[in-house]
């Protein structure tokens, strides 16, 4: 990133958003701090949306740049799609049908005055169709928290409209479609939401914003987003009724095979020549990904039916020795899985 003040564009994806995009055009639009461009992947839409978009870059003192998909992508590839477009240092995703608070932009944008910060995301509230806040913030970290280099806990969940990374994080195009898999779908490729995380944590800091910058918008024609939150009465009911089965034990496996997929994936950087990617940092982040494939397969045992109690046990104490349990939002699979590995583990056959 140049000296200058560095230019951010906003890549967003839409389909058949004709309901609500026009309000998330206007909150971009009075950003405190103006974005370089707009860049907008549209995936067929078929309704009014590009008639909307149409209008409202004729208004804006920002270029704003349209780009129709010759077959539909997804909303993961269009994304994607979306942030290679880009021209600007930095890139701010954008769902179609959310809104910006009026500084998110400029509040994200100061954390990157440290060059080894890749990535910034915030906290979110949802509202209805209506834009009536719904009482739910997301995530419920109400302090900063700077993740260093490869101390972000690869499954927590982070949602693509609260993220603004460096453009040059992202990797050659000859590596979109290798990509790993989704951990949470695992027929489908990582999502934008999932990628970028990830290679931001492979290869520098992350820093979470408390402040709910973006309100989101809960409503049928949602693609993705936050999953349901459990009460306390149903997280207590679930760990009573944990036992070793093999739906669990397949679980850990898989992710075990999704970190596997990761530390492959980063093998092939060895190729590319991508000089911003230290090769210190490449060669720690696969070691990093083969130690929690590792991990991972080790946590299902403590779910195997297959398995002795006494074997079970003795995995989920060396699990325990070797600090696995630590706080969930870093490298750990978190104290309310140290209480249900436990209860798997010694669950007698």
């Amino acid at each position: 990133m140049n000296d200058h003040c560095p230019r951010i564009s906003i890549a967003m994806a839409v389909y058949n958003g004709d309901a609500f995009i026009e309000g998330q055009l206007k909150s971009i639009s009075r950003q405190t701090v103006q974005p370089y461009e707009l860049i907008i992947t549209d995936d067929g839409s078929s309704d009014d949306t590009l008639g909307i978009i149409s209008e409202f870059s004729e208004k804006c003192s920002f270029p704003v740049r349209v780009f129709r998909n010759s077959s539909r992508l997804g909303y993961r590839d269009n994304f994607i799609k979306a942030a290679y477009l880009c021209s600007g240092d930095i890139i701010a995703f954008s769902d179609q049908d959310d809104v910006w608070v009026h500084n998110k932009l400029e509040e994200q944008l100061g954390y990157f005055n440290k060059r080894d910060v890749q990535m910034v995301f915030h906290a979110y509230e949802k509202i209805d169709e209506n834009g009536q806040p719904l009482g739910h913030m997301f995530p419920k970290m109400t302090r900063i928290i700077k993740f260093s280099r490869l101390h972000i806990n690869p499954l927590f969940p982070i949602y693509g409209m609260s993220i603004m990374f460096r453009r040059d994080l992202l990797p050659s195009p000859r590596l979109i479609n290798s990509r790993p898999a989704d951990h949470n779908t695992e027929t489908y490729l990582m999502a934008h939401d999932q990628w970028i995380p990830f290679l931001a944590g492979a290869f520098g800091e992350i820093v979470y914003i408390p402040n709910r910058l973006v309100q989101y918008r809960v409503h049928q024609g949602n693609t993705s987003g936050p999953q349901h939150e459990r009460n306390i009465i149903d997280k207590i009911a679930s760990l009573l009724n944990t036992n070793p089965d093999k739906k669990s034990c397949d679980y850990c496996r898989r992710i075990s095979d999704m970190m596997r997929q990761r530390a492959n994936y980063l093998q092939a950087f060895r190729h590319e020549g991508q000089k911003h990617f230290s090769r210190h940092a490449l060669e720690a982040a696969i070691e990093h990904y083969e130690k929690l494939s590792y991990t991972w397969d080790q946590r299902s045992i403590c779910y195997n039916p297959s398995q002795s109690a006494r074997i079970r046990l003795w995995v989920y104490a060396s699990l325990l020795l070797r600090a696995q349990y630590l706080f969930a939002r870093r490298l750990g699979f978190g104290y309310a899985a140290l209480a249900k590995d436990l209860m798997a583990s010694m669950k007698l056959e």
